[in-house]
């Protein structure tokens, strides 16, 4: 290769025009990997200018990373030692600091390259006496070459390591001590890589533990004397996150040194950020260590409250900027925000959250409105983290937050609307149902004040997230006051597009139109002939590209309208707006700002019509499939040419590399498969057409590494097409399934995220329902034996390393990590329900393993998920197994019994439905009906304790043990053996309820016979049970979801008590007993719609 060539090429990588760049990226490309790399190493020989030599060592370096093992095999041996010895003499020389630099990172990945995978033995000889060479010299550069070197490639020493140890023990201790702050630092990074790399290696580890302290002191140093390098502060974060362990016998010197300079507002933004995120990191790491030095945790709050009181008080500024330009601003008050979110989530609620309440009373007694803009922010960010604490207080936090809805200050207004919105989704659906009444006069009070348009706009999204988890009976209240006030200032506000927040305020507003009809669903009929003009008239002049996420969100508003209205009022307008959006949809590119919403719209159109859509099928398709198999730009390059661009992440992989993946279209492509599942499920006969090349692309699909919800929605549409063909019979979709299945099974035994396999595996439950006991061959079956065995056993395995390493000093897990497992497990019992359900309990005897390892997980004790589960598991055996599952685990019953009271409500209420099934499936065994008796005790404790409906989960619970009773009652062989004369009598207190439909229609059907049979002690005394019987009887024909046909027969029911009531009472002693249940607005309507 011409080297002249070459000099020129790489000189115009950096060109300023860009034909030029591109021109010489393309010329480079032409040359084989090992031709450009001995080139780019013979031109650092050659008389030419610093910045064509750092060029090239980037370009070797990249090289390096990405084809080592394909091109250097290619060299022939001499050239190979002359480059590696020309490497070795250029570090050794004296040459300008930015090479150096590029240079040593190059000698590190070769370094690395050179580590042999199996013996790992380093085989260049010479580097080790290249950084034995740098180490030992007296000038400072050679010294930071040495330690940048070992930073580069912490394995360099290979196997010989120990043998190294001593000698490296001590360039890291004269680095330390050293009294160049440059050479201390690269000491303090080149360490931290060691110890990262070696986290395992108890042997390294203890060698090297007492630098430690230094590293803490040298963080102390740097702050006194460098102005912005707080790159030792970010080793000692990432120290805390990765090896807490070293870090204990210094918990008090690292938390109090890092507060200090967190709280310090004189020195740099960037070392108080990473002096909070080392203590952060810690507690993240090691909950358990934290937790036994609580004592520190009121600084740690304080000092992130004080960090989030950091605001500017620049008003004008902060009324016209966006939510990125507040948080680019504010980095401080954003770094203590999401500081306190991430301890909040790391630490139990118990531990955490008095300390917090300790901390934030004092905000709240402060005048000034950054005080109360960070308590506000506060509380909402901690309720994620803290929800099981708070929930059952929500009420009175709610009480706090939503007063400051009419402060003075529109940044405290701001951040009510904040909180509400945060906390609506964090605490739904009980936060909706107990705290609507002071929610949403606050939402109305900011959204009504259009002095300050960026309030308005945020108290519109706050409104969205109360919406989304809001019960149409309470939303059916609101909806007059709401949706006047909503149409109100949409009006006002679309008059003033041209300003930018009255712009945003219309995208906001119109988002909240679509999310109260989502809530309100056939109620919004009242308000579709007022909104849909307006909206379309929205829609046609929006036809700018100023205006497209608008016109996205009205498209998708007017989906959502259509959806709640119902297919019959909303028809001729869906077509209407279809043709007007489908020439432009066919022709719009994936990175398109209004692709995401016109996908996630068309999808709508198609859910809404069902094969009225068929026709613009073939309209849709086409941009669809083109999204679905959408091929993303991937490649490996230096960290130092990453950039902030949202059109791009990065990984880092280690040795200065890191993957960049251009994003734009991948969420495109999630959504594209989402659609699929769709089109393919409400079209029917009419997609049957593309199920060839969506299968094709959906099994390619499987393997799309880059992004978990692609692989995820494929998956999905794969169950879909199965449901799609099945109008061609059983044989069709065996033909799918035969393709699918195995697909399936091979992804879910290579995957590494379990979460990824848990939905593969929901997948393939929903195939199993799908195909139904005809479907299922002999050969599905085995393999779906075969694999819920190796996941149990697989997760078992998994799960006792996750324990141990969180015993070897930590016995907390994140609550990211339990939810994952809990997922996790949730869909491996779902399938195992499908499997035996649909096997007719077949294969019991091929799944025998998953029942002992069920038994092991109910008496687990270090995470309920596991009792939760595998109780479920358990109950599954006990439904569709015609054997005695007593005979099997004798212990089983006495297990169940004791998780009725356990302390977690997803226990309890597992444990409870599965007495319920034991009173059902009493014909397998009479013992099962036994047991449930000796259960009623307990069943009763629980129904009647203090906090039993505290939590939206405690009233879940609180309503299966109800109907477990139930059921045991309702027993044939329950009378001869038990007297229910006492739940008689209580059974009228433990009512109404609602939340779980399928057990409530056990409940209410034994509320029906009750008072059919005129049971006096149902009735109380002197019939005072009367009123609470009315009010239940009510609620229950209100219920959203009793609207099948088993739930038609409890409305029913209950409409026959009311009607019995009123008809065989006096008129005085009727109108007694309403005045005396103290009816809602709802259930005073639906009397009146009986009586009128």
């Amino acid at each position: 290769m011409d080297l002249n060539e070459l000099h020129g090429l790489v000189s115009n990588f950096t060109h300023e025009n860009n034909e030029i760049r591109n021109a010489a990226e393309e010329k480079y490309k032409l040359y084989s990997a090992e031709v450009r790399f001995v080139g780019l190493c013979q031109l650092l020989s050659l008389e030419i200018n610093d910045d064509a030599k750092v060029m090239s060592l980037v370009l070797i370096r990249r090289l390096v990373a990405s084809e080592f093992c394909s091109f250097w095999p290619n060299i022939d041996e001499n050239t190979q030692q002359a480059i590696l010895q020309m490497l070795i003499q250029l570090g050794s020389s004296d040459i300008s600091l930015p090479v150096r630099t590029k240079l040593i990172l190059v000698i590190g990945q070769i370094a690395h390259e050179f580590v042999d995978e199996e013996t790992s033995v380093q085989k260049w000889r010479a580097v080790i006496d290249f950084l034995s060479f740098c180490a030992q010299s007296n000038d400072i550069n050679f010294k930071c070459s040495a330690l940048q070197l070992i930073e580069a490639c912490a394995d360099i020493f290979g196997a010989d390591l120990y043998n190294y140890l001593p000698a490296v023990k001590r360039v890291f201790e004269e680095g330390l001590t050293h009294e160049s702050t440059k050479v201390r630092v690269n000491a303090v990074k080149a360490l931290v890589a060691l110890l990262i790399d070696y986290d395992e290696d108890d042997q390294v580890l203890k060698q090297l533990q007492s630098l430690v302290p230094a590293i803490i002191d040298i963080c102390v140093h740097v702050v006194k004397t460098d102005e912005d390098d707080d790159s030792a502060l970010q080793c000692l974060a990432d120290l805390a996150a990765t090896i807490p362990k070293l870090l204990y016998p210094h918990i008090t010197t690292l938390f109090n040194t890092c507060l200090e300079i967190a709280r310090n507002t004189e020195v740099s933004e960037c070392f108080r950020s990473s002096a909070l995120e080392s203590i952060v990191a810690f507690i993240e790491s090691a909950p358990k260590t934290t937790k036994k030095h609580q004592a520190l945790l009121p600084a740690v709050v304080s000092c992130c409250l004080a960090m989030m009181t950091e605001l500017e008080d620049e008003l004008e500024e902060w009324l016209t900027s966006t939510d990125e330009d507040d948080e680019d601003a504010e980095e401080v008050a954003m770094t203590g925000e999401s500081s306190l979110d991430r301890i909040a989530s790391a630490l139990p609620g118990n531990v955490f959250l008095p300390h917090f309440q300790s901390v934030v009373v004092r905000l709240n007694a402060d005048g000034d409105w950054r005080s109360k803009h960070a308590m506000l922010r506060s509380i909402s960010t901690i309720g994620e983290g803290c929800r099981r604490q708070m929930e059952a207080k929500i009420d009175m936090y709610m009480k706090v937050i939503c007063p400051f809805s009419k402060h003075p200050h529109p940044r405290v207004r701001y951040a009510c609307c904040n909180a509400i919105g945060q906390m609506s989704t964090d605490f739904s659906p009980k936060i909706q149902k107990k705290s609507h009444a002071t929610i949403v006069p606050a939402i109305i009070t900011c959204l009504e004040n259009l002095e300050v348009p960026k309030v308005a706009s945020h108290a519109a999204s706050a409104l969205i997230n109360f919406c989304e988890g809001c019960p149409q009976n309470i939303m059916s209240g609101y909806l007059p006051m709401i949706m006047k006030k909503l149409t109100g200032v949409l009006e006002i506000s679309f008059q003033q597009l041209s300003n930018k927040q009255m712009k945003e305020l219309v995208e906001q507003v119109v988002t909240a139109i679509a999310s109260v009809a989502e809530s309100a669903q056939e109620l919004f009929k009242t308000y579709y002939s007022d909104l849909i003009r307006p909206l379309f008239f929205i829609l046609e002049k929006s036809d700018n590209q100023e205006s497209k996420e608008l016109r996205g969100k009205t498209i998708e508003c007017i989906t959502f309208i259509g959806s709640a209205v119902g297919k019959e009022m909303f028809h001729a307008d869906a077509i209407q707006i279809m043709n007007m959006l489908s020439t432009v949809f066919q022709t719009m590119s994936v990175e398109d700002t209004e692709y995401m919403y016109m996908i996630s719209s068309w999808t709508r159109f198609c859910t809404i019509l069902g094969t009225d859509f068929a026709p613009f099928l073939p309209i849709v398709m086409q941009p669809v499939m083109r999204a679905a198999t959408y091929n993303v730009d991937v490649g490996v390059i230096d960290s130092e040419e990453t950039s902030t661009s949202n059109e791009y992440s990065y990984t880092d992989i280690g040795n200065g590399n890191v993957v960049r993946l251009r994003t734009t279209g991948i969420e495109e492509k999630a959504t594209a498969c989402d659609m699929l599942v769709c089109y393919a499920r409400h079209m029917k006969e009419h997609f049957i057409q593309y199920v060839g090349p969506v299968t094709e692309a959906m099994l390619k699909n499987l393997n799309f590494v880059f992004n978990d919800g692609v692989r995820t929605s494929s998956a999905e549409v794969m169950g879909a097409l199965i449901d799609c063909v099945s109008i061609q019979g059983v044989q069709a979709q065996q033909n799918l399934a035969s393709l699918f299945i195995p697909a399936l099974k091979e992804a879910i035994m290579k995957e590494n995220d379990i979460e990824v396999s848990g939905e593969f595996i929901g997948v393939l439950s929903g195939i199993i329902g799908s195909l139904k006991t005809e479907g299922l061959t002999q050969s599905y079956v085995s393999d779906f034996v075969e694999l819920i065995n190796h996941e149990m056993q697989n997760y078992i395995e998994f799960k006792v390393k996750y324990d141990a390493s969180e015993d070897d000093e930590e016995d907390t897990a994140s609550n990211d990590d339990l939810e994952m497992f809990s997922s996790y497990l949730a869909h491996i019992s779902d399938f195992i329900h499908s499997l035996l359900k649909y096997t007719k309990g077949t294969v019991y005897s091929s799944c025998q393993s998953l029942f002992t390892i069920s038994m092991s997980l109910i008496q687990s004790q270090k995470t309920y998920f596991e009792r939760q589960w595998g109780i479920c598991i358990l109950i599954d055996f006990i439904e569709f197994v015609d054997v005695n599952i007593g005979e099997i685990f004798p212990t089983i019953f006495q297990c169940l019994r004791s998780l009725l009271i356990d302390e977690f409500a997803e226990v309890r209420q597992a444990a409870a439905y599965g007495i319920g099934v034991l009173s059902v499936r009493s014909h397998v065994s009479p013992m099962y009906i036994q047991e449930a008796i000796q259960s009623i005790p307990t069943l009763i404790s629980v129904i009647e304790a203090k906090e039993a409906r505290g939590t939206m989960l405690g009233i879940t619970a609180t309503e299966n043990a109800i109907s477990a009773v139930v059921k045991i009652l309702q027993n044939e062989n329950t009378p001869t053996i038990y007297n229910s004369d006492d739940v008689d009598a209580r059974f009228s207190k433990w009512l109404p309820v609602f939340e779980d439909k399928m057990e409530a229609i056990f409940t209410y059907n034994y509320f029906y016979k009750l008072y059919t049979q005129k049971n006096q002690l149902f009735f109380g005394p002197n019939n005072t049970n009367l009123p609470k019987i009315l009010s239940c009887a009510l609620i229950a024909m209100t219920m959203e979801n009793f609207e099948d046909s088993e739930g038609v027969v409890i409305k029913n029911q209950m409409l026959e008590i009311v009607k019995d009531m009123y008809q065989n009472s006096p008129p005085e002693y009727f109108q007694s007993i309403v005045e005396s249940a103290k009816l809602n607005a709802n259930q005073q309507a639906m009397l009146q719609k009986i009586f009128q």
